[in-house]
């Protein structure tokens, strides 16, 4: 159904085909929005959908239950990436076609579960590093990365795919050509034929333009431009006997590519875990300052109200102390300020005044209830 000019994909379309095996749909861009009827197509083992135009610009998710698909070709859309876990029931998968597309990133266990690919072509993206453990299946055969957005490229990856692959294309049109890429010269050396690694330099300026395989850096070590510091001993003794010696040296690259990429990833994982708890402690002491200024503010917010009832407690206190005394005045209009006194009788009466001095010259002197004499001296 290739080049068929179809509008749309109805939902029955292929519901009676439970033996369908083949299907091309390629270049039919307007029925991307219905590809999901795809989903119970479980028979298929080749499936097509390239030159789609500009709105396939990820990977169908109906795709990732057809465990049976052996090729599947996805070229020349707007894929932007591959995802972990889209290919993950793709046991079968041999051929894999993703090149001319955006893609930027692979996820390094987009296809961890593809045992059986031998094929694998992700040419002419926007690819700017990828991972040693990305293509750890020891059935790939075929990798082609030609075409990509590469500035460096790591020795140890480069020993570990050719350990098992018959042909890996590498080039770039932005690498630095620097001392990480000195190896480059002694490559074909190396492995021979079976790789293909091209480009241009992008940086320094002083080497714009030049070709990746032959720019010269003088204050380059040899340790830059072998592949002997991949290599590591392996457990595991060789045997000599039945094995060829580029066999064991491919097998210790394997090992040694292996560490270097385990390397950087727990090296990302420790960054991006310290970022986090970094994070989490900014935020836990913003909280309590936060808590602690609002139960400041709320205990000085109390306090100033438990002061306030109280100053209003004393002052109407007073007023009803005041207002008492003026109900207690007596029936003569005296306030109870005056000099008042009780009597053995309970009435309340003035108090006494002083007598006046006697004859005898002997006065006595009242106050309170209490008499006393004093001496009167006569000039």
């Amino acid at each position: 159904m290739r080049y068929c000019s179809l509008n749309s994909l109805p939902v029955n379309v292929f519901a009676n085909l439970n033996k369908l095996e083949f299907l091309d749909l390629s270049e039919n861009p307007n029925i991307v929005p219905t590809l999901g009827v795809l989903v119970h197509q479980k028979s298929l083992t080749t499936l097509r959908l390239s030159y789609m135009g500009s709105l396939l610009t990820d990977i169908p998710n109906a795709i990732s239950g057809m465990e049976k698909l052996v090729e599947l070709d996805l070229r020349n859309n707007r894929i932007r990436g591959v995802n972990n876990g889209q290919f993950a029931k793709l046991t079968q998968l041999k051929k894999l076609i993703l090149n001319n597309n955006k893609i930027t990133s692979l996820d390094p266990l987009s296809f961890q579960k593809c045992d059986h690919m031998e094929e694998l072509y992700l040419h002419y993206n926007l690819i700017h590093e990828v991972s040693a453990i990305l293509f750890s299946a020891q059935s790939l055969r075929n990798l082609n990365l030609n075409g990509n957005k590469f500035d460096t490229f790591d020795k140890c990856t480069v020993a570990n795919l050719l350990a098992h692959l018959q042909m890996f294309y590498i080039s770039s049109d932005a690498f630095i050509c620097d001392c990480r890429l000195a190896w480059v010269r002694e490559l074909s050396m190396a492995f021979g034929s079976r790789v293909s690694f091209s480009g241009v330099c992008y940086l320094p300026t002083e080497l714009y333009g030049e070709s990746v395989t032959s720019f010269i850096l003088r204050y380059c070590s040899s340790e830059d431009e072998s592949f002997e510091s991949c290599n590591t001993i392996s457990s595991t003794p060789p045997n000599t006997k039945t094995e060829h010696p580029t066999e064991v040296l491919n097998r210790s690259f394997i090992n040694s590519a292996q560490i270097s990429s385990l390397q950087k990833d727990l090296s990302s994982v420790q960054t991006i875990t310290n970022v986090s708890v970094s994070v989490a402690v900014v935020a836990i002491v913003a909280f309590v300052a936060t808590l602690a200024v609002w139960l400041t503010c709320f205990f000085k917010r109390r306090n100033r109200e438990t002061s306030k009832r109280r100053c209003q407690g004393h002052v109407n206190h007073g007023l009803e102390l005041s207002e008492r005394g003026q109900g207690e005045r007596s029936p003569e209009g005296l306030s109870s300020g005056d000099n008042l006194y009780q009597n053995t009788d309970g009435m309340a009466s003035r108090a006494p005044n002083y007598e006046p001095l006697r004859k005898d010259g002997r006065g006595l002197k009242q106050h309170r209830g209490h008499y006393a004499s004093s001496p009167v001296v006569h000039k």
